[in-house]
């Protein structure tokens, strides 16, 4: 699997400060405990040691993933679970000691739903493990920032039944 390129992002005063990803995913996995999921993990899943279990869940089987995403189809991990992640219906509540999603919640319809889901699939104690992508570095970082007003306008109308 290819090593990824650290992310710089600017700190104050102008200078720039590296996101080690590689090392910050040694260090979670250094936390984890028991067995658990990875939602979305494609071609970047966090290695956890030896003595736990990750079980990968995508929104498409692997070889749809394989075939719509070609240039990585050596590397894709292989989906133990399709669903949606901000629905998970295939997994249990209470069921799962760590829940890892690295660039998963900016692209669900209702991000606090979501986490409130996730949340309730961890059993007592359990781990949920989330990265967040820096905006300066994305395509979309032209379009404005989603407000918290939006964020839970979208909680409330899911929690309501409203479209």
């Amino acid at each position: 699997m290819q090593t990824k390129t650290p992310i710089y992002r600017p700190v104050a005063g102008g200078s720039m400060s590296i996101i080690d990803i590689p090392k910050n995913r040694a260090l979670l996995a250094l936390n984890l405990r028991g067995e658990g999921i990875e939602i979305g993990a494609l071609d970047g899943p966090v290695q956890v040691p030896g003595d736990m279990r990750a079980r990968y869940v995508d929104y498409k089987p692997t070889h749809e993933l394989r075939q719509q995403f070609p240039e990585l189809a050596d590397d894709i991990v292989s989906v133990d679970f399709v669903a949606s992640a901000d629905k998970l219906e295939v997994i249990a509540n209470n069921s799962q000691d760590f829940m890892i999603a690295n660039h998963v919640t900016e692209h669900v319809p209702n991000p606090m739903g979501a986490l409130e889901l996730w949340y309730n699939k961890l059993r007592d104690g359990g781990l949920l493990y989330l990265a967040f992508p820096l905006k300066e570095y994305c395509p979309d970082a032209v379009r404005p920032l989603t407000s918290i007003q939006h964020l839970l306008q979208d909680y409330e109308a899911e929690r309501e039944g409203l479209p």
